[in-house]
């Protein structure tokens, strides 16, 4: 059989099982629809949020999140989850817990999620809350939130304290490499000083002591006679 159903301005209330029968006088047979009538949401609630499309908000690294679809149906599962997949493992949701209020054909869904954030230098983090499972594709709505964070200023300090440590350790590395230089050179001037010096005293051969010369006979006699006069 080839055919089609078709419901003009469907509500909630015609939601169910239709069946449809045929013939032609030679043979006969029935074919069932299961029609689900969909409520769209207009949008979802995030706490803390004032948009209904996507928002901002301040957090910390270890918190709550919360979103709700309002006035939808069927009754739908949620889920938190990054904007963008790269960001996947720079955040952990874990501990998620979903309330279901019904009002009358429609539903109320509200998602909590506890959330940890992994990377200590990240200031800031796109999420989406979105409808999840089996009705993602007819019910295609979410929600987006621009988390920042606070900066983790212990870890930023420790690094720039390992930096500087680094940064002394190789200056002082340096100074040692140029006092070593220094000596170095010192000890090689010294040694170079002796070998020119030791060379000159080779080729300058020694002079024989000079012996005073001797007095003559008259200049004996005179100073005799001065040495005379002096005692008397």
């Amino acid at each position: 059989m080839i055919g089609s159903l078709t419901l003009l301005q469907a509500q909630v209330k015609d939601e169910g099982i239709y069946v449809c029968n045929y013939g032609n006088g030679v043979s006969s047979g029935s074919q069932a629809y299961n029609v689900f009538i969909y409520v769209l949401p207009s949008h979802f609630v995030v706490e803390d949020c004032s948009s209904t499309c996507c928002c901002q908000s301040e957090g910390d690294r270890d918190g709550t999140l919360k979103c709700s679809v309002r006035n939808v149906r069927p009754s739908v599962s949620l889920e938190w989850k990054t904007a963008a997949e790269d960001m996947n493992p720079y955040i952990t949701f874990s501990d998620q817990w979903t309330t279901v209020d019904c009002h009358g054909d429609t539903f109320t869904v509200t998602l909590l999620s506890r959330y940890h954030v992994n990377h200590p230098s990240l200031d800031s983090i796109d999420l989406e809350c979105k409808i999840r499972s089996q009705h993602e594709n007819m019910l295609k709505l979410s929600s987006r939130l621009t988390l920042f964070l606070p900066v983790d200023n212990t870890t930023s300090d420790t690094t720039s304290l390992a930096n500087v440590r680094e940064g002394c350790k190789s200056d002082g590395r340096a100074m040692l490499m140029i006092c070593s230089l220094i000596v170095l050179i010192i000890i090689s001037a010294i040694n170079i000083g002796l070998m020119v010096n030791l060379k000159r005293q080779r080729r300058c051969p020694r002079q024989p002591p000079q012996r005073p010369p001797e007095a003559s006979e008259s200049e004996i006699e005179s100073l005799a006679e001065t040495g005379r006069v002096m005692q008397d």
